[in-house]
């Protein structure tokens, strides 16, 4: 995996104040499973596409991807916990919107 994966998706909460993080679990055609860290997020209103877009970018081996997101917290509040899961239908789905020849090959 390389290393600019995380940085790709590290970025200083925005002007609401929230912490977001993100953490990843992806499954790659050599049949590697792999979870993520977590990564802050602007806001969670970030769209998927654009997230899974980037993935397939960075890792085009990826074949299925799913994301939780976490540690959502307000300034001088308790945390919050959200959460945003895709069962593997749904994320062929997504994926299978962002194919590109050359770039992902299966799902």
């Amino acid at each position: 995996m390389s290393d600019n994966f995380a940085s790709a998706f590290s970025h200083e909460s925005s002007n609401s104040g929230a912490e977001v993080s993100m953490g990843f679990v992806a499954a790659f055609k050599d049949y590697r499973q792999d979870k993520y860290g977590h990564f802050t997020l602007p806001d969670c209103k970030q769209t998927y596409l654009e997230i899974f877009r980037r993935i397939i970018e960075i890792e085009p081996t990826i074949c299925h991807a799913g994301y939780i997101l976490v540690n959502i917290r307000q300034p001088r509040q308790n945390i919050g916990l959200e959460s945003v899961e895709y069962h593997k239908e749904e994320i062929q789905a997504l994926l299978a919107m962002l194919r590109k020849p050359g770039i992902l090959r299966h799902i």
